[in-house]
């Protein structure tokens, strides 16, 4: 998991270092992580809105709905074109 915000893991686990390092970014620095993540899940924010303009390798892009509080697959349930 990582957030532009915040690093939520704790200092001793594994990831701690990978995430901190995304944590605070330039918003187009995420492109090329977000393009070739192989799981994508976003809230609905402007980083999804980001996100759809991208040209994404994955098919595993999540959509987490305020309200409602779900994940839902978008290229599967949203027809946004």
């Amino acid at each position: 998991m990582i957030c532009s915000n915040k690093n939520y893991y704790c200092k001793e686990d594994k990831f701690y270092n990978i995430a901190q390092k995304f944590v605070y970014e330039l918003i187009l620095d995420y492109k090329l992580i977000i393009e070739n993540a192989l799981i994508i899940a976003v809230t609905d924010s402007s980083l999804f809105s980001f996100t759809l303009q991208l040209e994404l390798n994955s098919n595993n892009n999540f959509l987490y709905t305020r309200p409602g509080n779900k994940f839902i697959n978008w290229e599967k349930n949203c027809k946004f074109f």
